[in-house]
């Protein structure tokens, strides 16, 4: 296989960096585990060296990604991500897009035209869609769309107190994950130390419930909430947020997050469809 360094190097960088971005790790939190030193890390990151194919395997465990998501572009780590999903041979892939198969290959082996000259069309863009059921965001965009933020101000954004915040990520909670109002799901897989100014890195996910319209949210909750008997104070507890954030869940000013929608939809007696008006 024909490889140019300069181009493998260039794409190997981006992809690592972005991908230990998102994750929220420091150079030391990979260096560590690989027995490598923190500015060998950062040399791959800055695109100043390149590792050999063996601890390129090891990395992706560490990341717990695939090695295609560090060594290749976004569109066909996403590809190989789907085939692997479906359980999609690439000879069964080409038949289904009417393709031969040598050209699906130039989708999923690396070399110097996958990284340097996209060969899809728009038929081929539509037959893959088609095949995996996806959207084309899922073919040429990231996993995750990144977005930092302290621990405070994450705090502020999901109405919890700061300590109770840090609290959360020390131990690693709330299965393993924090979910806030606004649909983002924070990894926890990455130990943040108390008292710690440290971004945290999170991705956008989306609605676990379909498509909501909280237009009628805050009414359907205060209703609800009146007829069972239900106090901002229960409803808080039940939660994991304080009183006042109930009271500007029900006068509108916020929303849940939806991790927290099935409690709430409990101690309404209702469900989530009616209270978010779900598609």
């Amino acid at each position: 296989m024909t490889r140019s360094t300069t181009a493998v190097q260039l794409l190997f960088s981006e992809n690592l960096d972005r991908i230990m971005t998102f994750k929220g790790m420091k150079n030391s939190w990979l260096a560590f585990p690989l027995g490598v030193s923190r500015e060998l890390v950062r040399q791959w990151r800055n695109k100043i060296s390149y590792p050999n194919e063996e601890f390129i395997q090891k990395i992706a465990n560490q990341l717990g990604c695939l090695v295609e998501e560090l060594t290749h572009p976004i569109y066909s780590s996403n590809i190989i991500k789907l085939m692997k999903k479906h359980d999609i041979t690439k000879e069964a892939l080409a038949e289904r897009i009417n393709r031969p198969v040598e050209y699906v290959e130039k989708w999923l082996i690396l070399d110097d035209s996958m990284i340097n000259h996209l060969h899809m069309s728009a038929n081929d863009i539509y037959g893959l869609m088609d095949t995996f059921s996806c959207s084309e965001k899922d073919i040429f965009e990231t996993p995750e769309q990144i977005e930092t933020m302290s621990l405070n101000e994450w705090a502020r954004r999901e109405g919890v107190p700061s300590t109770r915040a840090k609290d959360l990520f020390e131990l690693n909670i709330i299965d393993g994950a924090i979910h806030t109002e606004y649909g983002i799901l924070v990894k926890t897989d990455v130990f943040v130390p108390k008292n710690s100014k440290q971004l945290v890195t999170m991705t956008k996910k989306r609605p676990k419930y379909g498509s909501y319209n909280w237009g009628e949210f805050a009414q359907r909750l205060s209703q609800a909430m009146e007829i069972c008997g239900v106090s901002n104070t229960t409803m808080a507890e039940a939660t994991g947020v304080v009183p006042t954030t109930v009271s500007h869940w029900r006068a509108g000013v916020r929303t849940p997050s939806e991790n927290k929608l099935p409690t709430i939809a409990k101690f309404c007696q209702s469900s989530i469809e009616y209270l978010v008006q779900a598609a």
